[in-house]
């Protein structure tokens, strides 16, 4: 799908879209000729309804049209899709209608300054960035594909691409002045955030499985229990797990002996967590059963709960610290820019 060809500045767009969101529900803003409904959220529509080319918004005087609206709820949507069940994410469309129309307009914003500052990438660096994304199928041929699949041109990638270029080298802009995150701070925040830091009892287990189905009889649950049984004793008698695991586990962890790698409570499903976390390392459980099916589990490792030193983790708190900076840079150019414009809504769209 065309969110594909977009990837470039999707965390400047998330934050632009939050952001607007964010402006929204605190209030209904009436800046210089800007004008705003304050039933907004309760007046919009799922989707559709109108001709393609009907105008749904303007900024400084240039018409944002229910097709672009459209696409940009379609490029939300298909980032929401893996992440949200299908009867919510029908349930969140007049949310994502909001956004969808927040996102042209902060982009079409930024365009227009843009434009302002004479910003104009390049044919080279259009073509560095379409190569990028071309390098993600695995022919060009398939890149070809998709594009006629979904009824696009090379020469639509193209301008997706620069219009995405231009936006980049204004926030670049922006961002350029904020200054990096100082030890004090890290340290700072290091200090007011300690249950952040902290890790709680994790271990290390590897397990072999027998699926069960709700379809499986009562004979074949015996004969899998019998047989986890047989396993275990070959176990007790010196034979190694890992080696069991890869040649009679129905999980797909066996192709690694049966590790599931650390983890803590509230991980797995909780007869198979109680089971886990009441061995001591090396100890092999009995049989456990499960929605999944019979388990055999042995602990191979734990480490106790501790804080994680803040050596460990001064890199990522400067890169929090850093990130909220920019965010908050962004939040305050995108109030300035939206102050200073007209921004009207047609009276169905909001």
């Amino acid at each position: 799908m065309k969110t594909q060809f977009l990837r470039l500045l999707v965390t400047v767009v998330c934050i632009l879209i939050c952001w607007s969101c964010s402006k929204n529900e605190q209030t209904a803003v009436t800046s210089g000729d800007q004008t705003t409904d304050e039933s907004a959220a309760a007046g919009l529509s799922a989707a559709g309804g109108q001709e393609e080319d009907a105008m749904v918004a303007t900024v400084n005087g240039l018409a944002i049209t229910e097709k672009e609206l459209q696409q940009e709820m379609q490029n939300l949507m298909a980032q929401y899709q893996n992440r949200v069940p299908p009867e919510q994410l029908q349930q969140m469309l007049p949310t994502i209608k909001q956004q969808a129309m927040e996102s042209i307009i902060n982009k079409e914003l930024l365009l227009q300054e843009a434009a302002g500052k004479n910003i104009a990438p390049t044919g080279e660096q259009i073509d560095i960035e379409l190569k990028r994304i071309v390098s993600r199928f695995e022919t060009p041929e398939q890149f070809q594909q998709q594009l006629v699949a979904m009824g696009m041109s090379e020469e639509a990638v193209r301008s997706d691409i620069e219009r995405s270029l231009k936006i980049s080298a204004v926030m670049k802009g922006t961002l350029s002045s904020i200054p990096d995150t100082s030890e004090g701070e890290v340290s700072a925040f290091f200090k007011d955030n300690p249950d952040s830091f902290k890790v709680p009892v994790e271990i290390r287990a590897s397990h072999i499985l027998f699926k069960l189905s709700p379809e499986t009889s009562q004979d074949e649950k015996n004969s899998k229990r019998l047989e986890l049984a047989g396993i275990r004793g070959l176990i007790e008698q010196g034979a190694e797990f890992a080696k069991l695991a890869r040649a009679h586990s129905e999980c797909p962890s066996s192709q690694q002996g049966g590790d599931l790698g650390f983890f803590s409570k509230g991980k797995m499903v909780k007869p198979f967590e109680d089971a886990a976390f009441g061995l001591k390392e090396g100890e092999i459980s009995n049989i456990v059963e499960t929605q999944f099916g019979y388990h055999l589990i042995k602990v191979v490792d734990r480490q106790e709960a501790r804080t994680v030193p803040l050596d460990e983790v001064k890199d990522k708190i400067a890169a929090h610290l850093k990130s909220q900076k920019e965010n908050e840079a962004i939040g305050e150019y995108m109030q300035k820019l939206r102050q200073s414009a007209t921004i009207q809504y047609a009276s169905n769209t909001r």
